[in-house]
């Protein structure tokens, strides 16, 4: 039978529902793709409904104490260029560096007429 872990993300701080890997113990984030490994796990079970429900109730409870202490200015402004895509090292909304798509550079932008 699997094994689900609760793990969060170093860099977007967000709990996430992983099974657990014989081979090895590196998993990559589903929100911001950072590879990382397993420092710390905050839950685990042969029933991934009981860690979703587990990683549900901290990713809440994470959000609730981040908009006690958020304030209006602390959004910083996202420059954009001109596909859209955040520069190399902005941080966005989430708090984490956002890094340009590797197929930005093959698909065609598109003209308005």
């Amino acid at each position: 039978m699997a094994e689900f872990l609760a793990l969060r993300c170093y860099a977007c701080k967000m709990f996430q529902v992983k099974p657990r890997k014989k081979s090895s113990s590196k998993w990559c984030c589903s929100v911001c793709n950072e590879k990382q490994s397993v420092t710390k796990v905050y839950g685990s079970s042969g029933a991934a409904k009981k860690i979703r429900e587990l990683v549900q109730t901290l990713n809440y409870s994470t959000l609730a104490q981040q908009q006690d202490h958020f304030e209006p200015n602390d959004v910083g402004d996202l420059t954009t260029q001109e596909n859209g895509q955040s520069e190399v090292g902005e941080k966005n909304v989430h708090g984490y560096e956002t890094k340009p798509s590797k197929w930005a550079e093959y698909l065609e932008t598109e003209v308005s007429l």
